[in-house]
Formats: structure tokens, sequence, C-alpha cells
């Protein structure tokens, strides 16, 4: 019998490759912040409470807020924003209210070239965020 033979195929055009990104629990579960229990216990959580999965894991002392932070900057391929270094520039967050940043979880930082590095909590809704200050 002959071995069964395997080739390439090219990917159509019209569906271009998108990476998927592994969910924020399963990154803390391979990185050993947290149980597969505690995973699926927060999980239950999330649904009974409608709390974000990273807020009831450190609310649970399950995970470290550090943790969290640095698995959604990986999970979204971002720096981790370091906090405790120079405070964020005044004149960038004059641009708008103060209430604006705190309802969308955002910060303007720093200017860096042309562009205005923001801190967010919610990383997952930045595009929309990007979209409204464009406008």
């Amino acid at each position: 019998m002959a071995a069964p033979q395997l080739r390439l195929v090219p990917r159509p055009l019209e569906t271009p490759f998108v990476p998927q990104r592994l969910p924020i629990g399963r990154k803390l579960v391979e990185t050993g912040a947290i149980s597969p229990e505690q995973l699926v216990k927060a999980l239950h959580l999330q649904r009974t409470h409608k709390a974000q999965l990273g807020e009831i894991l450190v609310a649970e002392g399950w995970a470290r807020s550090e943790q969290v932070q640095t698995a959604l900057a990986r999970q979204f391929g971002l720096p981790r924003a370091e906090l405790s270094a120079p405070p964020p520039d005044r004149a960038l967050c004059a641009k708008k209210p103060a209430l604006y940043w705190l309802q969308h979880g955002a910060l303007p930082w720093k200017r860096e070239g042309g562009a205005v590095l923001i801190a967010t909590a919610s990383p997952d809704r930045f595009d929309q965020l990007r979209q409204e200050l464009a406008d």
C-alpha cells in the first residue's frame, strides 16, 4: 500500500490569514498564573456577574493585576505600559474632558514621533477608541 501524499495548497486570496488571539484565560493557565480550575470558576462568575475575566481573577485573589496586564499586552501584541515612569503629558490629556478618558479606561501617555501613545485598560476596545479619536 502506498503512503498517502501530502501537498501544500496555496490559500485563496479572498481569505487572508488572520492570526487568532489566544483567550486571556488560556494564556494565564499556560503561564501558570492560574489553575484550570480557577479559570473554570472565573468563567462561571463572568457569566453571572457580567465582569471582565481579568477583574474577576484579581478580585478573587487568583491572579495579580500585573499578571493580567502582561497577559493582555501579549494577547494584543502590545507593550505593557510602565505607569511608574514619567507621568502622562498634561497637554495631551487636556484634548478631551477627564470624564472621556475615565469612561474609556484610556489615557494619552506621551507623544513619540508623530504618534500619541495611549495607555488603555481595555485593549479589546482600542479600535473603537482610535476611531472616535480620529473623528
